[in-house]
């Protein structure tokens, strides 16, 4: 019933490729509303990010994030975790971690979404599962928009912006240990965030690439 179909993923297109025409098109976002987000880290500590709205518990608990995320909470007193999403299995891990050193948001909404990054110090972005393997890598690109470190997991949907991160095997340890050494040279990552990874984020604005958007559709509508 459709005359094409457009997706931001190469495994997307390849899933959808036997049902109709398929072009691949990145998700890109409007910047401007993560720029004039005023920053709200606080002083002498450090708070991971980690955003479930959306992702199911389980894959949370298979990318081995959440022991990681235990295992750096207990070797450093400087770090707090901000987590969002609604899912009852959360709530029951949660109560294991320091209650003092976590915030805990509802599922995030498009337009609340840049003022509950601008808390964040480094961005957790697990994936595993056929699920998380086809999600847009545009939780990253969000993070850059903003100069925030961050740490994936070493899955397709993020290993093409790996020069702009960290991506780690999915195991407790690799996770603890990227957040630890992070933490611990916050500053020079930051700063590293504020280039190379800032400039690629801005690259992404919808607005920026109103021709390819443009292309693509047209491109659909000729075929037809």
């Amino acid at each position: 019933m459709v005359d094409g179909i457009l997706v931001p993923t190469p495994q997307l297109a390849r899933d959808c490729f036997p049902h109709g025409r398929v072009q691949l098109l990145a998700d890109y976002l409007n910047t401007n509303e993560y720029l004039v987000v005023p920053s709200q880290k606080r002083a002498d500590s450090v708070w991971l990010g980690l955003n479930a709205s959306g992702q199911a518990f389980s894959s949370l608990k298979g990318s081995g994030v959440l022991e990681g995320i235990e295992q750096a909470l207990n070797q450093s007193g400087r770090l707090n975790l901000l987590f969002a999403g609604a899912d009852p299995s959360a709530a029951r891990w949660l109560s294991r971690l320091p209650a003092e050193r976590v915030e805990v948001l509802p599922v995030l909404s498009a337009e609340g979404l840049p003022a509950a990054l601008s808390k964040v110090d480094i961005g957790l972005l697990p994936a595993v599962g056929e699920f998380d393997l086809r999600q847009s890598p545009l939780p990253a690109v969000e993070y850059m928009a903003m100069k925030i470190p961050w740490i994936a997991s070493n899955q397709p949907p993020f290993q093409g912006l790996a020069e702009y991160g960290h991506l780690v095997g999915n195991s407790p340890a690799e996770w603890a240990e990227a957040i630890g050494w992070l933490a611990e040279n916050i500053e020079a990552a930051r700063q590293r965030a504020a280039g190379a990874p800032y400039l690629y984020a801005l690259s992404q604005d919808a607005a920026e690439n109103i021709e390819k958007i443009e292309r693509a559709i047209c491109g659909f509508e000729e075929a037809g």
